[in-house]
C-alpha cells in the first residue's frame, strides 16, 4: 500500500493570478493609449478654435478701433462676428462632445472586454483548481480505503 501523492493547487493559483494581472495590465495599457489619442484630438480642436477665436477678437477690435477713429458704426459687423464666436464655441462643444462619447463608448467595451477575459479565466482555474482537489481526494479516499482494509485483515489475522 502505497501513500498518495497529493498535488498541489498553488501553480494553478500562480497562474491565475498572473492571467489576472497580465488581463488588467493589459487593460490599462489599452485605456491610457485610447485617453491619450482622444486627448490629443481634442487638444487639437481647442487649438484650432483658439486660433479662430482670436482671429474673430482682432477682427472685433480693429471694427471697435475704426468706430472711434472715424466716427461710423461697425456694430452690425461687431455683431456679426460675436455671432460667429458663439457658433464656433458651439461647434467646438459638439465636436468635444462627440470625442468624450466615442472615448466612453471605447473604455466601455474594453472594460467589458476585460471583465469577459477575467470571468473566463477566473471560470476556467477554478474549473482546474477543483478538478485537482477531487483528484486528491479519491486518491487520498482510495488509500484510507485500503488502509482500512488491511487493517481489517491484520485485526482479524491477529483474532484468530
Amino acid at each position: 500500500m502505497q501513500v498518495p501523492t497529493l498535488f498541489d493547487t498553488e501553480p494553478i493559483e500562480n497562474k491565475a493570478s498572473r492571467k489576472l494581472l497580465s488581463i488588467k495590465k493589459q487593460f490599462s495599457n489599452d485605456s491610457v493609449l485610447i485617453v491619450g489619442g482622444y486627448n490629443s484630438q481634442i487638444t487639437g480642436i481647442n487649438k484650432k478654435t483658439s486660433i479662430e477665436k482670436d482671429k474673430l477678437i482682432r477682427s472685433i477690435a480693429t471694427y471697435k478701433s475704426k468706430e472711434k477713429k472715424q466716427d461710423k458704426s461697425y456694430q452690425s459687423s461687431i455683431n456679426w462676428l460675436n455671432h460667429k464666436i458663439g457658433n464656433l464655441e458651439s461647434r467646438t462643444a459638439s465636436e468635444i462632445l462627440n470625442i468624450e462619447r466615442k472615448k466612453t463608448d471605447d473604455l466601455r467595451a474594453i472594460l467589458s472586454d476585460r471583465n469577459a477575459q477575467s470571468k473566463v479565466s477566473t471560470e476556467t482555474y477554478a474549473k482546474d483548481k477543483e478538478s485537482v482537489l477531487e483528484r486528491n481526494k479519491r486518491a487520498n479516499t482510495s488509500y484510507l480505503d485500503e488502509r482500512s482494509i488491511c487493517l481489517l485483515y491484520t485485526s482479524d489475522a491477529a483474532d484468530e
